[in-house]
């Protein structure tokens, strides 16, 4: 009798599992393997903003999620070719310009997330955060030396654009 469809099964059945039991690392939600416990996403529009977003599973923090967003935002500007951002909590907020340098995280069933619209802007806007001060500041938070991004091996994009 052949076991190897067995354990073929049986690894299908517990990797899912073991990864979902870890706090949510910083990867795209589209990436096949780990996605399932979560991840960043950015969409376009309307207009020239930017929807970017994160969502965790129930072993991360909201503050880590808060993080990983604004990191998220900063990447995905300077994707996007820019040296600066602002930043919008919801779609009212951004045609209101009410612009905020803070992260609202919500949870819903103990998962924490959180997603912002972002414009892409000059350095002389009011309220304008620094695509290379964002990343330099919290790079090390998000992406430790040391480690590898799951993403590593994608285009850089990760997200739903």
């Amino acid at each position: 009798m052949n076991r190897r469809p067995w354990a073929a099964i049986a690894l299908s059945v517990v990797l899912p599992f073991a990864l979902a039991s870890c706090a949510t690392g910083y990867h795209s939600a589209t990436n096949p393997l780990l996605g399932i416990s979560g991840g960043y996403w950015d969409t376009k529009g309307p207009g020239s903003l930017l929807k970017v977003g994160f969502a965790g599973n129930g072993f991360i923090t909201p503050d880590k999620v808060g993080t990983y967003l604004l990191y998220r935002c900063a990447e995905v500007a300077q994707r996007e070719g820019g040296t600066h951002f602002v930043m919008y909590a919801n779609l009212p907020a951004a045609i209101a310009d009410a612009r905020t340098t803070e992260r609202s995280v919500a949870s819903l069933g103990g998962k924490p997330s959180t997603y912002a619209y972002i414009l892409v802007v000059s350095a002389d806007e009011r309220d304008a955060l620094s695509v290379d001060e964002v990343l330099t500041r919290l790079g090390p938070i998000v992406k430790p030396v040391g480690t590898k991004s799951a993403d590593a091996a994608s285009t850089g994009r990760g997200g739903k654009s």
